[in-house]
């Protein structure tokens, strides 16, 4: 049982607490700018142009962030908020058989490249999803995708958008905290597939 006499003021873990709550706050005020809001609404409205048009959008990450591409197709293709047909996104990175052998006997650098290619004449619209903006595999993915005119969002952290300048929109995040950067795109990206649920749904109501 934890020692009740412990004074909760002085607590270190509360202090710790405190402190990264801050940090998580100063994180969210970075993207209340009507720069952000600008990038932002041009991401719903490419969004829902790429699937209006019947093409697929692929998302892509490592780590955490390919935690994040696999919650946004999630929420599309089965639905977040707004009762709607399955839409096509696609997590790049997710079929195990197809990441490892490509990774073992060519490069990791360039799987994501490959697979997006498989599909390259069903997707419209590429989301890249890197806190740090150097990540190889993210910069190969976005550069395979301009070749083949295919539009690219990312979204990123706004330290690491000089290293994203070929993307048609830059989504950035004015943090240098990994995790506080992931906190702030699930904000993000839960709007975004809210926006693009309600242009897909006939009555805008949420689902139970």
């Amino acid at each position: 049982m934890p020692d009740k006499s412990n004074n909760l003021d002085n607590s270190q873990v509360i202090s710790r607490f405190l402190s990264y709550q801050k940090q998580f706050e100063n994180a969210l005020l970075s993207i209340k700018n009507p720069e952000f809001l600008l990038q932002y609404q041009i991401a719903v409205e490419l969004s829902v142009q790429t699937l209006k048009s019947k093409k697929a959008i692929a998302v892509a990450g490592n780590g955490g962030s390919h935690a994040d591409a696999m919650h946004i197709s999630a929420e599309l293709v089965n639905q977040f908020m707004y009762t709607h047909e399955p839409l096509p996104v696609i997590a790049l990175g997710t079929n195990q058989s197809v990441v490892t052998s490509w990774s073992n006997d060519k490069s990791f650098e360039n799987q994501f490249s490959r697979e997006m290619l498989a599909y390259k004449d069903l997707i419209g619209l590429v989301i890249c999803i890197t806190t740090s903006g150097k990540s190889k595999n993210i910069l190969e993915l976005i550069a395979v995708a301009k070749r083949n005119e295919i539009k690219v969002i990312a979204l990123t952290s706004e330290p690491a958008s000089k290293y994203l300048s070929d993307c048609d929109v830059i989504i950035g995040v004015g943090s240098t905290v990994t995790s506080n950067i992931q906190e702030i795109h699930s904000i993000i990206y839960h709007a975004l597939c809210s926006e693009i649920e309600r242009a897909f749904t006939s009555d805008a109501l949420p689902s139970e």
